[in-house]
């Protein structure tokens, strides 16, 4: 399954990490899984490949944060502060 970052056109207030075959599918599940639905439209979403986290999962799934990831995973995808 393909990773992507997918946000609501503000990336510097964060991204979901989204496991879908397709940006467009992935852009779905952001719409309708994120925590804030109802504030979201699904053509201002934003969705860009994130291979780093490829494979990780083998369904659809959207994960808020970084305790979601499998233990193990070497990187984070998301974190307070902007990288540098």
């Amino acid at each position: 399954m393909k990773a992507w970052c997918v946000h609501d056109g503000w990336p510097e207030e964060g991204c979901l990490l989204v496991y879908a075959e397709t940006r467009n599918r992935a852009r779905h599940l952001f719409v309708v899984h994120h925590p804030l639905i109802g504030d979201f439209e699904y053509r201002h979403t934003v969705a860009t490949r994130a291979p780093k986290w490829d494979g990780l999962f083998k369904d659809e799934r959207v994960l808020c944060d970084n305790s979601e990831l499998p233990e193990g995973t070497p990187a984070v995808f998301w974190c307070d502060e902007a990288e540098a």
